[in-house]
């Protein structure tokens, strides 16, 4: 079939959110950076996704319908990739697709994705393009309703004296991670929705938790969390999480919260079955170079 390939224009944007929500809420479609809300994922796209006069997605028409696209929530030389979102079994059209975003934003050189395991389709994809397979996550969540709040909080927010204990502990249980310690600290800076609460006994800081919300969008996500080695196997990080947990609770905006975590990492992952979360999803992750 002969397709059309264009950027979209901001305007435009309804009709993608639209043709991902669609999709996305299906797991032979999946796709881990995305959201099924239709609203949420415009609010997103509208926010992370327009480049000047167009935005950072392409999409295949057939006549006037959406048939197939992928976005880039692009940061630096790396991006996440939204995608490949496509209703065509051919994978063909899905290759131009990301020939022309490499093209136009030559200056990436990492191209990084998140795909359920029952989407069959875009893994037999990764494989052909040479993508490399980084690690396997499970998808956790957490309701409002289910969850059991705690009265007293021991924990607190993160002090500049806390930096270099804070610093060691995640450098060490998060060596290749998304966000450094330093990056994380810029983002508390820069958005009083992002906190970062710090677990601290005479001096010593015993593990931390950095959570991410958005009010707008609903949403509350917990990026990290993590134990000094010389505190595991005392309950502490079982007592940190649930007073992380009840935090975010506290705002009526938050009914839902959502992890990922290395799906091989059976100690941790038994903390957060034991706070409550229950697995939504297996996703996999994979690097394409350019």
């Amino acid at each position: 079939m002969c397709y059309t390939i264009k950027r979209i224009y901001p305007t435009e944007l309804k009709e993608v959110a639209h043709f991902i929500a669609q999709l996305n809420i299906e797991e032979q479609h999946n796709i881990g950076y995305c959201g099924q809300n239709e609203q949420e994922l415009l609010s997103t796209l509208q926010e992370d996704f327009i480049d000047g006069n167009f935005t950072s997605i392409v999409a295949a028409f057939d006549n006037e319908h959406i048939q197939a696209l992928i976005g880039l929530d692009i940061d630096g030389d790396s991006t996440e990739v939204w995608g490949p979102f496509s209703i065509d079994e051919d994978v063909t059209i899905q290759e131009k697709l990301l020939c022309t975003l490499q093209q136009t934003y030559p200056q990436i050189s990492n191209f990084y994705f998140f795909i359920n395991e029952l989407n069959t389709r875009q893994l037999a994809f990764l494989e052909q393009i040479n993508a490399n397979k980084t690690g396997e996550h499970l998808l956790l969540g957490v309701s409002k309703d289910s969850f059991e709040t705690v009265v007293a909080i021991t924990s607190r927010y993160y002090k500049t004296s806390d930096y270099e204990q804070f610093k060691k502990i995640h450098s060490n249980a998060f060596s290749k991670t998304y966000y450094d310690a330093d990056t994380i600290l810029k983002r508390v800076q820069l958005n009083k929705e992002n906190v970062l609460r710090i677990m601290e006994m005479d001096g010593v800081v015993q593990g931390y938790a950095y959570f991410e919300m958005d009010l707008t969008a609903k949403e509350a996500h917990l990026e990290y969390i993590a134990i000094n080695p010389e505190y595991r196997g005392k309950g502490i990080g079982t007592k940190l999480l649930k007073e992380v947990l009840t935090e975010m609770f506290r705002f009526n905006e938050i009914t839902q919260i959502t992890l990922n975590v290395d799906n091989q990492n059976d100690q941790a992952n038994h903390v957060y079955f034991k706070a409550g979360f229950k697995k939504k999803a297996t996703l996999w992750s994979y690097c394409l170079k350019k």
